[in-house]
């Protein structure tokens, strides 16, 4: 694969939500940056696509399908996962999450809809990071770095299951810092803006449902960052020689 340079070589990065967006274009970086790339997704027909691609540029990738809410079959993956890597993982990022209930008010939100939510954004982080830290080296320079959102940390969402979930990302990763605060393995939320992603395109067609103005909603289309914006940041983060960095990076 073409790069600028191979600042990931050698090292091992598991990667979820990489079936499209953000997650599918860090996993295209990081595999051209060197890195062995090992997937996880709940969704195995875009995220063979993703690995497709990665193949036929060259790169080193493996994966499997698990979803992040399932405690021992996501548990199972990551560790199959780390034997295909030599039994050590040095990075993850974690991307996948949903968002639903854009622009309805507080009594029209569902339990069903804050329990999806909460479950798949906030549980799915904790849970990809329990069992990722298990198959990773404390004595050797790593990052764990979650995708929260700009919206429930610095600016309001439209969903307010998705702002508590996102903010609750923040406030994990930022407890979480503080534990292995004595080991080489850095913590990171990168908080991105709006990006052009098929959760974005959905969530607006949500809104727009749910008695959105269409001008603001066509505003924002408009405005979309890039996923592979966002992927850079990533990618920066999980290269050794960004250990300066520490705690919440904007992005996007």
């Amino acid at each position: 694969m073409c790069s600028d340079a191979k600042i990931l070589a050698g090292r091992s990065v598991l990667l979820t939500g990489a079936g499209n967006g953000v997650g599918k274009a860090a996993a295209i970086l990081a595999a051209s940056r060197g890195a062995r790339v090992f997937l996880i997704d709940r969704d195995e027909e875009p995220m063979a696509e993703t690995a497709g691609v990665i193949k036929s540029l060259g790169g080193s990738v493996s994966y499997r399908v698990a979803d992040i809410t399932d405690d021992s079959g996501l548990s199972l993956a990551i560790d199959e996962l780390s034997l295909e890597a030599g039994g050590r993982l040095d990075s993850v990022l974690h991307v996948a999450g949903i968002m639903r209930g854009q622009r309805l008010g507080l009594a029209d939100v569902t339990l069903e809809t804050w329990n999806e939510v909460i479950v798949t954004n906030l549980t799915g982080a904790f849970l990809v990071a329990k069992h990722a830290l298990r198959n990773m080296d404390n004595s050797r320079d790593g990052a764990i770095v979650l995708v929260a959102s700009r919206s429930g940390i610095s600016v309001p969402s439209g969903s307010l299951a998705y702002g508590a979930s996102k903010g609750g990302i923040h406030g994990f990763a930022l407890s979480l810092e503080h534990q292995l605060r004595s080991t080489l393995i850095r913590v990171h939320t990168v908080c991105p803006g709006d990006v052009d992603t098929p959760l974005m395109r959905a969530s607006l067609e949500e809104a727009l449902i749910n008695g959105a103005d269409s001008v603001e909603i066509s505003r924002i289309r408009d405005s979309l960052g890039k996923p592979e914006d966002v992927a850079s940041v990533l990618i920066h983060l999980i290269d050794p020689f960004a250990r300066g960095f520490s705690g919440t990076v904007l992005a996007g």
